[in-house]
This record gives structure tokens, C-alpha cells and sequence, in this order.
């Protein structure tokens, strides 16, 4: 399976690992980071349905490029740098949209997975960083 669809679950993965650093931030940090894994869950949705239509998520893919440029300016200095460029490499890794269109219509069910798992933990740890101010 291709690129983008065997890195979107580790990116997630990699930043739920965070969730403590991500959580000792203050309130207002914390808001903004949730706020921020929020558009990109959304928008993996969002490539998720228009994929399942059999339509190239273009739009989509052209968000998920500016988060990833984005990435660094928005996390940065809260993981280590090595693992913000790993992760904006990531998250920038799924090609033109048409390609991405191919590669799951090949691989239709594992990627579906990745989409969904994907968007699941990171709207848990937005809502995890959202709910820290209750804990704390």
C-alpha cells in the first residue's frame, strides 16, 4: 500500500505518544494544538468520504499539504525536532490526489482502516487536550 496510507496511522500514533507533553502546556496551547488535530482529523474525513465516492480528494490533499508545512509552527517546539520533520514528512506524504484515488481503490480496506483509525486518535488526544484543564 502506498505512501500516505501506511504513515497517516503512525502519525498519529507517534503524536498520542505526546498526549503528556502535549497536556503540561497551558490552557490556551493546549486549545490551539487541539484545535489544530481537529482540522486534520476533519479533513482526513473528509479525503475518507470523497475517496469512498470514488472522486480524488483534491482539496483535501491540498489542506493537508499546508498543515504539513504548517506542522513545525504549530507543535514545534513542543517534541523534538527530528520527530516534528518526521511527522510533517509524513503527513505531506500522499501525492497528487488522482494517485491517492488509485492506490485506494487498490488497496480499498486496509486504507479505509488507516483513515479511520487515524482520525479517531486524533480527535481522542484533541479531546483528551481539551478535557487536561479538568485534571489539572
Amino acid at each position: 500500500m502506498g505512501g500516505f496510507f501506511t504513515s497517516i496511522l503512525p502519525f498519529a500514533n507517534t503524536l498520542n505518544e505526546f498526549s503528556q507533553k502535549f497536556r503540561s502546556v497551558k490552557k490556551e496551547r493546549r486549545e490551539a494544538v487541539a484545535a489544530y488535530l481537529v482540522k486534520i482529523a476533519q479533513t482526513i474525513d473528509q479525503a475518507s468520504s470523497s475517496l469512498k465516492q470514488g472522486k480524488p480528494p483534491h482539496e483535501e490533499c491540498a489542506k493537508l499539504q499546508i498543515y504539513a508545512e504548517q506542522f513545525s509552527k504549530v507543535v514545534g517546539e513542543l517534541i523534538p525536532k527530528d520527530v516534528v520533520e518526521r511527522l510533517s514528512m509524513d503527513l505531506n506524504d500522499f501525492g497528487p490526489s488522482q494517485e491517492l484515488l488509485e492506490i485506494y481503490q487498490s488497496f480499498q480496506e486496509s486504507a479505509e482502516y488507516e483513515l479511520v483509525e487515524a482520525s479517531g486518535i486524533l480527535k481522542a488526544l484533541a479531546d483528551t487536550l481539551i478535557a487536561a484543564e479538568i485534571v489539572h
